[in-house]
């Protein structure tokens, strides 16, 4: 499977370095060597984007890393894939539409102040939200093309930008609804070795770094794959796998 060409790509910079103990949903996704991030759901099963599986799907080169403090922490609790599954939509209406995939670990990840589960968004009331109230993490580079974090992980404050203006922002670029955009001013992004991240807003998960033109480039918004939108697919899923592999304690007992 090859990632999609086109002038976008996948993609903290500007934020602040914060410890894992303060987002301890987050975890880095490694495959072949190469870094995304991803949002524990539950003990089995990690949310990240579509394009982090797009290089490769040999899952003996894929790990999970829990309670990560800093880039490629091997003390961080390491997890083997069992299985994933791919959005079958994805790439299909334009390059990176529906952006996300689950990553199912062969042992149950230990959850505790370092790992945690993330939270689904219930409702899109945080699309009404004109604040910098969008919180992005990752270990991802520091600029555009430049070194992954020194310091560890990073978050960063961002705001909403509606798909119209987003999509003027961007020469017209089509604002599908399984993404939205959040822009910092051309001083804070994700940026390549966040995708897969996850954006909060009042401490639930909405959306995962997708991508954009560049990293915190002046003008210019990026797009993060919409969790509301997905979110009866990720249960679907997820329910999917527990009934196959899993006690029936790790569904999802909501209804979507």
């Amino acid at each position: 499977m090859n990632a999609p060409h086109s002038k976008f790509e996948p993609r903290i910079v500007g934020g602040e370095a914060v410890n894992i103990e303060a987002y301890p949903f987050a975890v880095q996704f490694l495959n072949m060597g190469r870094l995304c991030g991803g949002v524990i759901i539950n003990s089995w099963s990690i949310v990240t984007a579509g394009h982090c599986l797009a290089f490769s799907t040999d899952m003996k080169q894929m790990i999970i890393q829990a309670g990560a403090k800093y880039t490629y922490d091997f003390n961080a609790d390491r997890y083997r894939v069992r299985a994933f599954v791919i959005h079958e939509d994805y790439n299909k209406e334009q390059a990176f539409s529906c952006d996300i995939a689950l990553v199912f670990v062969d042992t149950p990840i230990k959850l505790g102040p370092r790992a945690k589960k993330g939270i689904l968004v219930n409702h899109k009331e945080w699309m009404n939200d004109k604040e910098e109230n969008f919180i992005v993490t990752g270990w991802g580079y520091t600029k555009h093309k430049g070194e992954v974090s020194k310091v560890g992980l990073k978050m960063a404050r961002l705001h909403y930008i509606n798909p119209s203006e987003c999509s003027k922002l961007l020469d017209g670029h089509n604002i599908t609804a399984d993404t939205f955009c959040l822009y910092g001013y051309g001083e804070r992004d994700t940026c390549q070795g966040d995708s897969g991240g996850g954006v909060l807003w009042n401490n639930m998960l909405v959306g995962l770094t997708s991508y954009g033109e560049g990293c915190a480039v002046k003008g210019k918004p990026s797009i993060y794959a919409n969790i509301w939108h997905l979110r009866s697919w990720i249960i679907k899923r997820v329910n999917d796998f527990v009934e196959q592999f899993c006690d029936s304690r790790y569904r999802f007992k909501e209804t979507v």
